[in-house]
């Protein structure tokens, strides 16, 4: 399986993560790293995205920058709320027209777009982003059961500790789940009436 171009970004800032350079002593694999990303892959289809307003000097208002916001909420004309970053290069964007648009720039990282000229909302996304932090923790852990077999060894006065490496690993992969988007679930009771 070839690995997908438009993922080169996100496997490149993967590998800083985990502090697995690209080339013959890498670890992993691009393949393997895309297929770990794609585990924590989310797909948006036509999700709209939050205006930014900007105030022109006469007193009104044009929409140039929008931004794929967690929540939506206005208060005083802007909005707030965490963004949705690490999109897959190849996002598309769409107007109200439902037409695909292009914008003059755009911050896959931070999920932002801005266009030249005045673009009315809705402006909507399909795309998928990445849970880079929760692929670092799962490519830790993966690495770290590869060195399962790996043994102390101690002969005399010469110790040489492999499992000092196991568990530098894993404490990285935890401090990585930490940082990984929160998940939530629905409850249902069987109870309810």
């Amino acid at each position: 399986m070839a690995t997908r171009e438009t993922m080169a970004d996100l496997i490149a800032r993967l590998r800083s993560l985990i502090a697995d350079p690209a080339g013959d002593g890498a670890t992993f694999t691009d393949d393997e790293l895309e297929a770990i990303l794609d585990q924590r892959r989310t797909e948006h289809r036509y999700r709209e995205l939050m205006p930014m307003a900007t105030f022109m000097p006469d007193g009104g208002v044009r929409f140039l920058q929008y931004a794929a916001l967690e929540r939506r909420d206005w208060r005083e004309g802007i909005a707030v709320g965490n963004g949705i970053g690490d999109w897959e290069e190849g996002a598309a964007l769409y107007g109200p027209d439902m037409n695909q648009i292009e914008p003059a720039t755009g911050d896959l990282r931070l999920g932002r777009w801005t266009f030249a000229e005045h673009q009315p909302a809705p402006v909507t996304i399909v795309g998928a982003t990445y849970d880079l932090y929760a692929a670092a923790a799962d490519a830790l852990e993966r690495w770290a059961a590869r060195l399962k077999g790996d043994c102390d060894v101690r002969a005399g006065d010469f110790a040489m500790d492999r499992s000092d490496r196991i568990r530098h690993l894993l404490d990285l992969a935890a401090t990585m789940r930490r940082r990984a988007r929160p998940t939530t679930g629905l409850l249902t009771r069987s109870d309810a009436c």
